[in-house]
């Protein structure tokens, strides 16, 4: 999966990559899969289905507060046009 991600360093790719750790129960690697992408693709991780995908998993994990950081980062770096779900999500 490292090689994998070194030739499609994309937000997918990192979300697959997270989907993978979280299936073989690897909870702590799927966590660092998804901080590792905030922090390698830089503005590129201010998509809102990464943010979606990762307040999700920690909400998975018994974790509503990560998740509710994950929530208000994302509506404060992605644009207005694109937070609409985020927003939903964050309220709900």
């Amino acid at each position: 999966m490292e090689k994998w991600l070194i030739c499609h360093n994309e937000v997918e790719t990192y979300i697959r990559f997270a989907k993978f750790e979280e299936k073989i129960n690897n909870y702590a690697g799927a966590r660092q899969v998804l901080e590792r992408a905030m922090v390698e693709l830089g503005d590129d991780a201010n998509d809102p289905d990464l943010f979606i995908f990762f307040a999700k998993f920690e909400e998975r994990m018994k974790e509503p507060e990560r998740a509710r950081v994950v929530y208000k980062y994302a509506l404060d770096h992605v644009t207005k046009s694109k937070a609409e779900e985020l927003y939903k999500m964050y309220t709900r």
